[in-house]
């Protein structure tokens, strides 16, 4: 589920940051973005205007995505 959402969030994210700098929160609907708001009220209110209560995508532009690396070195200090 998102499948689509998600690849439109990817294929946006630098421009939906450089458009926002502020940050906020995106609503995406298959390939449609509806807008950018403040808030996730807002945004979920302009959602459910548009969509009902169909799904749809509500993503923070401003989320990262973390990457955990570890190393054996770290574990093996423990003795």
């Amino acid at each position: 589920m998102f499948e689509n959402e998600l690849k439109t969030f990817k294929e946006n994210i630098a421009n939906l940051r450089e458009n926002n700098p502020l940050g906020g929160f995106v609503v995406i609907k298959n390939s449609e973005i509806l807008g950018v708001w403040a808030n996730r009220q807002d945004a979920l209110l302009e959602g459910f205007k548009k969509y009902g209560k169909t799904p749809y995508l509500i993503k923070n532009i401003n989320e990262q995505d973390f990457v955990l690396n570890f190393s054996r070195e770290v574990f093996s200090c423990a003795s």
